[in-house]
């Protein structure tokens, strides 16, 4: 019986099989050693790039395809076999961790510590995002999202909120007859077969009030105010950014009646040629047409917008079912700027001779922005008055009319 053993494990089938058998898990042990250290440089030469691709408002993984592509490149210029291919991304992957990425990791830890707060956010998601909530924060998709915000606390009807906003009277009225129905009186829409607007765009200069008016219509109407920055979507990695628009568009929802404002809606709704469909903005304004047109059921739910250039919107995101109408906020006339210059200088101690009505003549064409920073410029003035004199000053007229030189000069 022990010759058979002994004879059994000295055969050469024995012995050869053994060696197969090794070479075999050996062989597989070295093919999954080779793949996790490819994907950890590869993992690393993404990160090394990021600081870049953030600052190109790119997700570090689109550009993989590229890399891919460029390393069939070299093999087919090369002619190398696969497996050399693979040596040479490693290699390469490897050099750019050690001699790009680890001397950036040295020299400036303070970019260290903003991609790593980018990464946390990126890892909390939405789930932070509603954690936050759960303790009763103000809502924030992220601290990568604070773009996206929500007012915290839903609002009575403040009916004094539109007059508030000084001038734009026929825009206003536009803003109110197409928001009250579909918001407040969504019954009687239903009862009449009626179909509201599904959207709506303000459109016109910077500086013009847009967002003010946007806000001061969800507190006329009592609504919750989602306001999304659309400039500093694009700036953030399209799965995150994919996630706080879905969240938003459902927490308008379950928080009725709300109104959605998307800001500088330009900046993902622009024109798109056909030829680069993977830019993130691209991908975002996707997005955002499919929650619209899923948005059926919307009852007590408003779309705003605005942009400063509406003939460079995209033609889908202006068809009937979408942003339906549309609302042009122009530059104060007269009137308006002399309302707005006595706003602003309301709480101002103004001296007698200032004339504020010949202010607003000189001012023709200025927004309501460069007003407000007018006379700020002008009380400005007033008050390096007061620290070089040791007493008060009231603000002149020529403090006023120094201010508007300034404006016209360095508009």
């Amino acid at each position: 019986m022990f010759d058979k053993v002994f004879d059994f494990f000295t055969s050469e089938e024995f012995i050869f099989g053994t060696l197969d058998l090794g070479l075999a898990v050996f062989t597989i042990g070295i093919k999954v050693i080779i793949a996790v250290v490819i994907l950890y440089y590869v993992s690393m030469f993404l990160i090394a790039i990021s600081p870049l691709a953030k600052i190109l408002t790119l997700n570090p993984w689109f550009l993989l395809p590229y890399v891919l592509l460029f390393f069939q490149q070299v093999r087919e210029y090369l002619a190398l076999p696969l497996w050399q291919l693979i040596l040479l991304a490693t290699v390469l992957s490897y050099l750019i961790y050690k001699f790009a990425w680890i001397p950036i990791q040295r020299k400036n830890p303070k970019l260290m510590k903003k991609i790593a707060e980018e990464q946390d956010n990126r890892v909390s998601g939405v789930q932070g995002a509603r954690a936050k909530q759960a303790q009763g924060d103000t809502y924030e998709h992220s601290n990568a999202f604070s773009h996206i915000n929500q007012d915290s606390k839903t609002k009575k009807r403040d009916l004094n909120a539109l007059d508030s906003i000084v001038g734009m009277e026929k825009a206003k009225s536009e803003l109110r007859d197409a928001i009250e129905m579909p918001l407040i009186y969504p019954d009687k829409i239903k009862k009449y077969d009626l179909k509201p607007a599904s959207g709506l765009i303000l459109y016109g200069p910077p500086g013009t009030g847009k967002t003010a008016l946007a806000r001061a219509a969800a507190s006329y109407f009592g609504a919750e105010f989602f306001l999304v920055n659309a400039t500093s979507l694009v700036g953030e990695f399209v799965g995150t950014t994919e996630a706080a628009v879905k969240d938003v568009f459902k927490k308008a929802r379950s928080k009725t009646p709300s109104i959605i404002f998307f800001d500088e809606i330009d900046a993902i709704g622009a024109k798109r040629d056909g030829r680069n469909m993977n830019r993130p903005s691209d991908i975002i304004l996707n997005l955002l047409l499919t929650e619209l047109d899923g948005f059926e059921k919307r009852e007590g739910v408003f779309v705003l917008a605005a942009t400063n250039r509406l003939d460079v919107l995209d033609d889908a995101l202006l068809r009937p079912g979408r942003f339906d109408v549309k609302i042009e906020i122009t530059a104060p006339n007269g009137k308006e700027r002399l309302d707005l210059l006595e706003f602003f200088a309301r709480k101002k101690p103004l001296g007698m001779d200032v004339d504020l009505r010949e202010i607003a003549k000189r001012t023709e064409g200025l927004t309501g922005a460069y007003l407000e920073g007018l006379t700020n410029s002008a009380a400005k003035r007033a008050v390096r008055r007061s620290i070089d004199t040791g007493r008060d000053e009231k603000i002149m007229h020529e403090d006023y009319l120094i201010a508007t030189n300034d404006m016209a000069m360095h508009p």
